[in-house]
Order: C-alpha cells, then structure tokens, then sequence
C-alpha cells in the first residue's frame, strides 16, 4: 500500500493530518478531536459535513460548484473519504471538513503524486545506415526505442557537411510528421524536387547530395520524447555520396533459396540490389500453387540485400510463387517498372500504376 503525507494546509488551520492511500484512493484524516468525531458519527441533517471538491480554487469560489462523488465514514479515531471516482492526477484537491454548520471548516489540499518519469527515449538506428548512399537517395527511417514527441522533428535534424557547414533545406518537411502509428519509426524525406533532373528546385539548387562528397547526418540530442525527456547527446551519422542509381531492381535477377519440406526452414530471396527494407514485407507474399497466400512472417537483412520468408505452418511439397509488388523500391525510389527520376521525355504512358510479377519455386 502507497500512501502520501500531506501537509500543505488552508487557513484556518486544520486540527488533523491527512493521508492519501494511491491504491484504495482514500484520503484519511487523523488527529480529530473527539468532539468533532462525535459530531461527524452522527451529523445534522441536511448538513454537509465533509466535502471534497475538484480543485482548490474551490475554497474561495466554489459558489454552487457541485462536491465530488463519494463517501465518507469514521472508522474507529479516523475519517475516511473514499471517492465514488479515481481522483485525477495533475489536480489540487480541496478537502473540507466542517462537523456544525455554524463551525468554521477545517480544509486540507491533496493531489496524486507524480508518476515517476521512464527512462528518455533513446536512437536505436537508421535506414539505410550504410556509409555509402547514391547520390538520388530518397529517403531515411529513424528509429527510436520509445514514442516521440510530435512536433519536434525537422528541427532536431540536420545535414552537414565535411567542414561542418549546415546544408540548407535538404529534407521535405512535412508539418504532420511522417510517423508509424506507435511513433518510433520516422520517415524523412530528402527533397524529391531537388532530385528529380529537369525541375525547378533541381534546376536552381541542385542535388541535396552530391556525388563524391562527404556529409553528416546529425540527430539532436535535445529531440525530446512523448514524455519531455531528450535524447542525450547528438547522434552524427557520417557517410560518403556515390553516383546516382538510374537503374530499377530487376526481379529476374534475384536469387531464390527454396526451403525443404517437411519443416519451417526459411525462403531466402537475395535481392539484385539493396532494397527499401521497410517496404519488403508489404510488397513481397508467397502463395501455394491453389493461389493460396501463406501466413507468415518476412525478416530483412538489415541492408536490405536479401530477405526470408517464415511460414506458420510446414513446408508442403509443390509449387509455390513469390508474388511481387511493382511498388517495391530501391533506395533512390526507383520500384520495379519506372525510375523515380525518370527523364522527363519518357512520360512512361502505357505503364500500369501498379503491377504483381511471379517467381515460381518448388519445395521438395
């Protein structure tokens, strides 16, 4: 059982102390003379002998402002007032106490006590983390091991340079905020505007990466989580540009490890280039030879150069397919029937928005 001392009171002065059991959310005064006890088993009728109210303020402005729901006993030397409702955390209580209508109240303040703060949010990666991006590179995941605070994320992110030189306006920024639903997984866009060649902001800024060049991605250690609490120290991410890639992943050149029957022994995709890890699980399904799709579960490399495919059940003997989706992407963006930066005389007209491909296997 929790319970809490209370000493702040309200003139006048009150004859008794006063306890807060967290658990039972009762609140208990002691130290009552035996006349007020007596008074209290047994008060005037219609009177109003113990109330609490909302807040504080109530004392001086309660007006008609209606008490708070409960009930109230004397138990033995102690008056116990258990609320009909949990008492709310973050509010002045006000306890009054007034055993003859013609007496002056005796008045206490309680609160819940504050919850005790968890441990700050803490950067636990990126994607893709490598030290090497293309110079069209499209996008970053941040990753956190706690919910973040909405609001706070372009201005906790930065791009420098090799001489530390901040670079100007690399990212989308999107007041919403690009968040998974739990809030630890932010996608952060680096302006496509600048990437794609032949439109304005490319023509008049350039790339927001340049080939050849070194930069620094910088996460703040003030970013603060869903709770206040900030990161710590900066996270810097140091990494070196290389030549665009204009070339869309090319299915028929992935590798397929098929699984022996009989057991759970993973499919094993091995991917032509590194690909969005985030996005293969959405995109990629396995389906049995009636067309069936498979529960399962997909694992991807953390640089996204292969995936495995975990079924639920065992392994059947047959045909089997790997459904892909035409939406999955490369790092640039690129997805498997267009380039994200296409050049603009290739207006791509006949190509579906959106196809499936098969990969056949076998189990055996």
């Amino acid at each position: 059982m929790f319970w809490c001392c209370l000493a702040l009171l309200l003139q006048p002065p009150a004859t008794g102390e006063i306890q807060l059991d967290v658990t039972e959310q009762t609140v208990t005064v002691t130290g009552l003379s035996d006349a007020d006890l007596a008074l209290l088993r047994a008060p005037a009728p219609g009177h109003e002998a113990v109330r609490v109210y909302f807040d504080r303020a109530s004392l001086a402005e309660r007006g008609d402002q209606p008490t708070m729901m409960g009930r109230w006993r004397v138990v033995e030397q102690r008056l116990v007032f258990q609320g009909r409702f949990p008492f709310s955390r973050g509010y002045d209580h006000l306890l009054v106490v007034q055993p003859r209508a013609d007496q002056a109240p005796s008045t206490w303040v309680f609160s819940l006590p504050d919850l005790p703060k968890p441990p700050a949010a803490k950067f636990v990666g990126l994607f893709p983390d490598s030290d090497q991006v293309p110079e069209n590179l499209l996008r970053w995941y941040l990753f956190f091991d706690q919910p973040m605070a909405h609001g706070y994320a372009y201005q906790n992110i930065r791009l420098e340079d090799e001489q530390g030189r901040l670079m100007g306006s690399p990212f989308v920024v999107v007041p919403e905020e690009l968040w998974d639903p739990a809030r630890r997984r932010l996608t952060l866009f680096l302006d496509p505007g600048r990437i794609k060649r032949g439109v304005g902001p490319h023509l008049e800024h350039g790339s927001p990466l340049q080939a050849g060049r070194a930069y620094v991605l910088v996460i703040d250690g003030t970013w603060p989580d869903r709770h206040g609490s900030p990161l710590g120290a900066d996270v810097r991410h140091r990494f070196r540009v290389t030549e665009a890639d204009r070339r869309s992943p090319q299915r028929a050149d992935w590798v397929l490890n098929p699984p022996p029957a009989g057991g759970q022994t993973p499919l094993r995709v091995v991917f032509d280039e590194p690909l969005d890890r985030e996005q293969v699980p959405r995109f990629l399904d396995v389906a049995d030879a009636s067309g069936t799709f498979l529960p399962g579960d997909w694992w991807v490399q953390p640089d996204g150069r292969a995936a495995t495919f975990v079924p639920h059940r065992l392994w059947r003997t047959g045909t089997y397919a790997l459904h892909i989706s035409s939406r999955l992407e490369d790092w640039a963006g690129n997805h498997l029937i267009a380039l994200f930066d296409h050049a603009l005389e290739e207006n791509n007209v006949g190509v579906a928005p959106h196809q499936t491909f098969t990969r056949v296997f076998r189990v055996d």
